[in-house]
């Protein structure tokens, strides 16, 4: 074997090298992706499980929270304030969950849920009001995604579900 054979030699064995560490790379990468993903995904569930726990743990907010989507007449001053500041923050919550969802970091079986949970809200008449005001502070494209959604009366709004799971007390 000559020089040259072991040089040649040598080149194919650095091609393949560099072949397997491209490889390597590809697959750390899109590991990396994947966790940045599911991070996102799941700071994001986490912000909309924490606005929902927080109005559950608070007897006030959930009154207010649930009133303020049946009867917004019914809250005083301060409480009309809190439940807008409320659904506003759970609003840019859903609008995050929406777009890592666009994005692929949001599996599409969860995203519906929310959408669902979304199509619930929005019934309420003093939600529709609110959205009407303050759609121009969201993205345009959750703003039409928002504006294109087809109401579902199959999904029970607030004050519906809250006469649902009240016990019927004929049965006692």
């Amino acid at each position: 074997m000559t020089i040259q054979d072991l040089g040649s030699l040598g080149e194919l064995l650095a091609a393949i090298a560099t072949l397997a560490t491209l490889a390597y790379l590809a697959i750390q990468i899109r590991q990396n992706s994947d966790s940045v993903k599911a991070a996102a995904a799941q700071s994001t569930l986490a912000g909309v499980n924490n606005a929902l726990q927080n109005a559950a743990s608070n007897p006030q907010l959930a009154r207010v929270v649930i009133t303020g989507q049946t009867n917004f007449d019914e809250l005083s001053e301060a409480e009309r304030q809190q439940f807008i500041v409320w659904i506003f923050s759970w609003f840019r919550t859903i609008e995050l969950a929406y777009h890592h969802n666009l994005m692929g970091h949001l599996d599409s079986k969860i995203w519906e849920g929310h959408e669902l949970h979304l199509k619930a809200v929005l019934q309420s008449p003093t939600v529709q009001s609110w959205w009407d005001i303050r759609e121009s502070v969201f993205s345009a494209e959750f703003r039409e995604f928002i504006n294109a959604l087809e109401p579902d009366t199959s999904i029970s709004s607030i004050a519906k579900l809250a006469d649902a799971v009240r016990p019927d007390d004929s049965a006692a």
